[in-house]
């Protein structure tokens, strides 16, 4: 039967399917004598070249083992009849139904007269529409055809990583359904569990050929694959250097910038787990629909802002860090989100959840590396693990993890911004907990709150456009969101290609000085200030790049709109931080106020002889007078390093406390010795108490606050 067309051009001698009696003028015992007649087993076809002049296969077969008695055979001539179908390029081993047939050994050359195949000490390979073969020696010195896989599989190129490690092969192949597909399989790989390297391209849709041995050959015929293309391989999203050190932007599906070498992304993580960056609409519909309708939240400005500067973060050397959108349920916070995560995707695909663990949270943060992290609903998470996991996160390096062979793996860094939300800041969920909240977490990812305005019914919003309440207004966002969404992130990344790095780092400079002349934060807070500076830097320069519409200079402060925006937002955090109060100072005294507060019945009234005693007892507390008008807590030792000593050691919160003209003391002691009418002891035994004065931890910033003013 005739035979689709290959590609090789020479003229062949075809030693099966077809009855050779039919093919030749001489009789087939004749021509084939002893072991090759009737009994005539499948055989490989033999190349004519076109250099040889007429048909010789007398001369030319000579040349192959085992056939040396056809040298005295004539030229033989082949009948009109298949002439024609032996001056067409052969195809080796497909029938006219379709079905694959028994394995016989394609061409050797191309059109060009070069070699197909890939040589290796098991024989040679060939990679065909049919399949991959391997064409090596048999006992009686013939050639023998092996069959690999029942479609192409090539490799296309071979890569390597920037560091000069982690070679690995670039393979293609169409599966069944006529699909092309390309993965790239590390040289280790191949060196390992060949069945792995099969469940990856059986997963493809590629089918190999399950004879015994047959994965062998396989292995060796990818090892064996040397094609001249070569790439360099990248396994995490975001910024990188070329030979050059120039910056280039990698993305899953394409790299923005110049490189003198091809790129390929190619992460070990799932799909699912990489950041699903879409694209709808133009930057310029995003512009008009979406960011234009911030001018009414400064939240919602916040976010978009945030969104810009996650990728600037590395270029500005600013460490990651986070903002915690705080509030109750229904004011907007997930709006913010949804606005924020438009700039790179659709919100319901592109966000992630507080939920998982430690090591899952550095996988996702080294996923979203040089872009916004946007995790929704703080108390998704274990309180147990909050603190571990933002410090995890602010570290940018993952754990140190051994390896098969007993060395370290390959540490993972990484940089981004963080958005969180909930409906609790991170130190009220810890103490509810009754965890210790460390200074550092606010540091890391302080919050604001997500009502802008004292209207509850305003959420996170300001003002609305005319004819618009909150859920009309949320609506329109969302909807918009979903219509346009990701077209601007790549317009950002080029325009930030195009700005050199020192003006940029010299403009950034001016800019944090400036927000921090005006803010003022204490040097505890100054690094929180600084973030917020940056984040509002972000949004002027995107502003002035033509990608939100905003006001570059306002009336109302002689500031773009997103450094007033973001002003306002980090005067929020102030409020819960406490710009005139040390963090740690201010964690342990909130702790202790919410304490006396919450157990007032637990302290026996000094003033007045009682037969009852509270379960648990934690003390007494009197009502004095001047200077300071309240209840003044006397709380036994035991009782104080107990209860109130969660944030810092009992001899440093007595201190604390005495700093801030909140401890009563005794002749320079912290203790105060007291006996009250309703204590057992012999009289004239007092015992030692701390004296601890009623207070408000938001009055005292206050006080602090218009001190240093």
């Amino acid at each position: 039967p005739p035979y689709p067309p290959c590609t090789s051009p020479g003229i062949r001698l075809l030693f099966s399917h077809i009855p050779l009696p039919a093919l030749f003028t001489r009789p087939f015992p004749r021509l084939l004598p002893g072991r090759y007649g009737s009994g005539m087993r499948q055989l490989a076809p033999i190349s004519v070249p076109q250099s040889h002049p007429g048909i010789s296969p007398a001369r030319y077969l000579a040349r192959y083992p085992g056939i040396a008695s056809l040298q005295s055979l004539p030229e033989i001539p082949l009948p009109i009849a298949f002439q024609e179908l032996f001056s067409q390029p052969f195809c080796p081993d497909t029938r006219t139904s379709g079905h694959p047939a028994k394995a016989t050994a394609p061409a050797s050359e191309n059109s060009s007269g070069e070699d197909n195949y890939i040589y290796s000490s098991a024989g040679k390979y060939i990679s065909t529409e049919t399949g991959v073969y391997l064409i090596k020696p048999d006992r009686d010195g013939t050639e023998k055809t092996i069959r690999v896989t029942h479609q192409r599989l090539d490799v296309i190129a071979i890569g390597r990583t920037a560091k000069n490690q982690g070679y690995s092969s670039l393979l293609e192949w169409e599966d069944i359904d006529g699909n092309t597909h390309q993965e790239i399989i590390s040289q280790a790989d191949l060196e390992g569990e060949a069945k792995d390297v099969r469940r990856m391209l059986a997963d493809g849709g590629l089918r190999l050929k399950s004879k015994s041995g047959s994965i062998d050959y396989l292995i060796d015929y990818l090892r064996s694959c040397a094609p001249d293309r070569r790439f360099i391989i990248v396994d995490r999203l975001g910024w990188h250097k070329n030979k050059d050190g120039k910056l280039f932007f990698a993305l899953k599906d394409k790299v923005i910038g110049q490189s003198q070498e091809e790129i390929i992304f190619n992460s070990t993580a799932p799909d699912e787990a990489l950041p699903a960056l879409e694209v709808s609409g133009t930057a310029e519909e995003w512009r008009d629909n979406v960011a234009n309708l911030c001018n009414y939240s400064t939240r919602a400005t916040l976010g978009v802002c945030m969104a810009f500067a996650a990728p600037m973060a590395r270029l500005l050397d600013v460490p990651t860090f986070g903002i915690h959108l705080k509030g109750k349920t229904s004011r907007g916070k997930s709006t913010v989100a949804c606005i924020a995560s438009s700039v790179y995707g659709k919100f319901s695909s592109y966000k992630k959840s507080w939920q998982g663990t430690q090591t899952g949270m550095e996988g996702l943060a080294y996923n979203y590396n040089d872009l916004l992290l946007p995790l929704d609903e703080i108390s998704n998470i274990d309180p147990k693990d909050v603190s571990n996991v933002i410090y995890a996160i602010g570290n940018e390096v993952d754990k140190n993890r051994g390896a098969k062979n007993g060395l370290n793996r390959t540490t993972k860094t990484w940089r981004e911004v963080v958005l969180s939300t909930g409906e609790e800041t991170v130190t009220e969920m810890l103490r509810k907990a009754n965890l210790k909240a460390q200074a550092g977490l606010e540091v890391r990812m302080p919050s604001i709150n997500a009502q802008a305005t004292d209207d509850e019914e305003m959420g996170v919003n300001e003002s609305f456009p005319a004819g618009y309440n909150a859920q009309s207004y949320k609506e329109l966002l969302e909807g918009n969101c979903k219509k346009y969404h990701g077209a601007v992130f790549e317009r950002w990344i080029e325009f930030l290609i195009t700005l050199d790095p020192d003006n940029l780092r010299e403009e950034y400079t001016r800019f944090r000085d400036s927000f921090i002349q005006e803010y003022r934060p204490t040097n505890q807070n100054r690094r929180i200030a600084n973030n917020f500076a940056f984040v509002a830097f972000a949004g002027e320069l995107a502003t002035g790049a033509g990608l939100t519409g905003w006001e570059m200079e306002r009336e109302t402060s002689g500031h773009s709109w997103a450094r007033e925006a973001v002003g306002i937002c980090f005067k929020s955090a102030l409020d819960i931080i406490g710009n005139g109060l040390p963090i740690e100072d201010k964690k342990a005294l909130e702790h202790i106020e919410t304490l006396l507060l919450e157990n007032r019945s637990n302290f026996l009234n000094g003033a007045i002889g009682s037969s009852f005693a509270p379960s648990p007892c934690w003390g007494y507390r009197l009502l004095v007078g001047a200077p300071t008008v309240g209840e003044v807590f006397y709380i036994p030792p035991t009782i104080f390093a107990k209860n109130f000593c969660a944030v810092m050691g009992e001899k440093e919160t007595a201190q604390l406390l005495k700093k801030y003209g909140l401890l009563e003391t005794e002749a320079g002691r912290l203790k105060k010795r007291m006996q009250f009418s309703n204590d057992n002891t012999a009289e004239n035994h007092r015992k030692p108490y701390y004296a601890v004065r009623q207070f408000s931890t938001s009055d005292l910033i206050e006080r602090l606050t218009k001190q240093a003013d």
